[in-house]
């Protein structure tokens, strides 16, 4: 079964509808009702959290570590992993006070209603079907399409949003039938009707600029950075793992979590490149343990596909880089520091401090007849990043997240909602091409570590001048561009390795995209990564399995 499923069936259920249903697992039975069925998978590295509130019964779901200011203010249990709460219990306190991908399901004690409530970017994907027999909630489509007595049909905007964006966009997934929650909301259930109303419990419209000086707001940008690595729930006297890359984010959880953690580093890659060697001068100036993990071109598809069919084929093929390693990391660092979601901003200077709006938006995706939804409230702030946060990082790097919490305990540092609400109360103005971050990490970070250079321009972060310069005028594109032009990559993996069998694969496939009847060449390899993509899933779905080469 899928890591969670919410399943809500009407008190008059069809016997023919029920019998072609297969027998969930009991043993990841978190709650039974005579309507309300709850599992979720009790082996994920992140044990579910109950609370008990006067009227509900509570669920806390997915990969997440309290910080220590709430825990103080609950009892928890660990065997059992109980939180008691007499009063009234705010959702939104909650979720400020959790790091990670989560969510939370209330499920009312008197009243036959069930709450599902999204975390505030919403990187935790859930789904919802509903027919006249049974409203469904997973994290994973497959789970759905397994468990609905009908035939979905597969939604065309979203094969077209695929190739043409590489992801899917404005909640829509690969079914017409099945529709994704939104972020920060929450989801009001009726079990007995099948009504479900939502609300927004927090907009980007509270963000508020910050009438401080400069360097105060560098100040209290780095200080509630480290709050968030230092005040998370961890037993101190645990080793724990760091992701660590050539660039920065990575580089400054390094520099603080060392203050006060044991940490073992590792990187990966098809061999010792470049991103790896600066990961080993950063851990040998903080005198961390550093491991390389190689990553075989060999048989790249087959190592792929079981993850690929995890996420549900929403991360394409092309960014499943570290999958053979998972195993590896979940043996050797089941709790460790992940740079996702750095700092900084998308936009760019022609789009600083502006509300996203079609013209935008339009430069950004292709949308087809889809809603480009530019004028949900959810976006009312002057800033693009939250737009291209949804519709992108939400259908996107997320998805990397969300497979490897299938694995290890995850702590990400960015995703604390104090320290990224302040992180889009700075002025873009200042932001712009990574000016601010690099002038914060300047004030921050050891002279020894501002000495090694950032992978993404190659400039060392103490010339904040250069680096801003650099991005300016798009030199790290350049650069890949022309490594890529004699075989090469600057990243951790070298794409040019696997282009043979790319090729091979697209071409044993042609008849199954033909087939399709869409008007789609692909040229680059980013488009031939989203065309294997595609004919792979739909042939997953069509079959209910990963095993289908």
């Amino acid at each position: 079964m899928g890591n969670l499923l919410l399943q809500i069936s009407r008190s008059i259920r069809s016997e023919k509808i029920a019998e072609t249903q297969p027998v969930l697992d009991q043993h990841n039975l978190l709650f039974k009702s005579d309507l309300v069925s709850l599992y979720f998978d009790l082996e994920n590295p992140v044990l579910p959290v109950k609370i008990l509130t006067p009227e509900y019964t509570c669920f806390l779901l997915g990969n997440f570590t309290f910080y220590n200011s709430y825990i103080k203010k609950v009892e928890v249990k660990p065997q059992i992993r109980t939180m008691e709460v007499s009063g009234s219990f705010d959702i939104q306190e909650l979720f400020q006070n959790i790091n990670g991908v989560y969510c939370c399901i209330q499920i009312h004690k008197f009243k036959n209603i069930v709450n599902v409530i999204t975390d505030c970017l919403g990187f935790y994907p859930l789904y919802i079907f509903k027919d006249e027999h049974q409203l469904l909630i997973s994290n994973e489509i497959k789970q759905i399409k397994t468990l609905s007595a009908k035939p979905f049909k597969w939604n065309e905007e979203a094969i077209h949003s695929y190739l043409y964006n590489g992801h899917l966009i404005s909640n829509q997934t690969w079914f017409h039938e099945v529709t994704r929650l939104r972020p920060a909301s929450e989801y009001v259930i009726n079990c007995n009707t099948f009504i479900v109303n939502s609300t927004y419990y927090w907009t980007w419209s509270q963000l508020r600029h910050l009438s401080i000086t400069k360097s105060e707001l560098i100040e209290l940008y780095a200080e509630k950075f480290k709050q968030g690595i230092d005040s998370l729930e961890i037993d101190e006297t645990l080793e724990l793992g760091l992701s660590l890359s050539g660039g920065l984010d990575s580089r400054w959880i390094a520099y603080e979590a060392a203050k006060k953690y044991k940490l073992r580093a590792f990187s990966f890659g098809h061999c010792l490149n470049r991103e790896t060697q600066l990961a080993q001068q950063v851990a040998k100036s903080l005198k961390i343990e550093h491991e390389a993990l190689i990553l075989s071109t060999s048989d790249w598809l087959q190592q792929r596909l079981q993850a690929f069919w995890k996420v549900d084929g929403l991360l394409h093929l092309g960014h499943l880089h570290e999958v053979p390693v998972h195993t590896h990391l979940a043996k050797n660092y089941p709790v460790y520091f992940h740079g996702f979601f750095g700092g900084g901003i998308y936009g760019n200077i022609f789009e600083c401090n502006q509300r996203i709006n079609p013209s935008i938006a339009n430069r950004h995706f292709h949308f087809g007849i889809s809603d480009n939804q530019v004028s949900d409230p959810f976006y009312s702030v002057h800033s693009i990043d939250p737009y291209i946060i949804d519709q992108k990082i939400r259908y996107q790097s997320a998805y990397s997240i969300y497979l490897l919490s299938s694995y290890c305990q995850l702590l990400l540092p960015f995703y604390n909602m104090d320290w990224m609400e302040l992180n889009y109360g700075v002025d873009e103005k200042l932001q712009i091409n990574g000016k601010f971050y690099l002038e914060v990490l300047n004030e921050q970070l050891s002279a020894e570590l501002l000495q090694i250079p950032w992978q993404r321009t190659g400039i060392t972060p103490r010339c904040i001048g250069l680096n801003t310069f650099a991005q300016s005028i798009h030199l790290p594109a350049i650069k890949e561009k022309c490594f890529q032009s004699i075989g090469k990559s600057r990243h951790f993996v070298n794409y040019n390795l696997v282009d043979p069998e790319l090729n091979s694969w697209l071409t044993h496939f042609d008849g199954d995209f033909r087939e399709l009847g869409l008007n789609y060449k692909p040229t680059t390899r980013e488009q031939k990564f989203r065309v294997l993509s595609l004919v792979l899933i739909m042939k997953m779905m069509e079959r209910n399995t990963w095993d289908v080469i």
